[in-house]
């Protein structure tokens, strides 16, 4: 027996295949209730930063989306937390990455993110994020 990849989909597969995994943790953070998905969100945005290197722009839009989605369902709690599971992991691919298109993608998701937060976050959560973002 084979061990199981430790990823959704493998750097082999096919453009559709490896977008169609992202677009599944759309639909997961759409769908599911918040709690359920909170301590699975750091594998979640582990999963998109490695997608984020690949050459074909319809799968980094897909990150984008993923990140978009995830952060709206995370957006409800702590920015603390928000900070440390989206923005931390995200600026450092940004800031570290070599790859021209990783740095392209990382850019796109740490924009979503904030973008989403602030938006669901509405309130006062999108103003506590708003102001630590300033």
């Amino acid at each position: 027996l084979a061990p199981a990849p430790s990823s959704l989909s493998l750097p082999s597969d096919k453009t559709p295949l490896r977008r169609h995994c992202l677009q599944l943790l759309s639909v997961l953070s759409r769908t599911q209730l918040p709690q359920s998905l909170s301590p699975f969100l750091p594998r979640m945005v582990s999963s998109v930063l490695r997608r984020l290197r690949d050459p074909n722009s319809s799968v980094r839009s897909a990150c984008v989306d993923a990140v978009r989605d995830m952060s709206c369902c995370a957006s409800g709690g702590a920015s603390a937390s928000f900070c440390s599971v989206f923005l931390r992991p995200l600026s450092e691919s940004l800031l570290l990455e070599q790859d021209h298109n990783a740095q392209m993608g990382s850019a796109m998701c740490f924009a979503a993110a904030i973008e989403e937060a602030a938006a669901a976050g509405g309130g006062e959560a999108g103003v506590a994020l708003d102001h630590d973002l300033a």
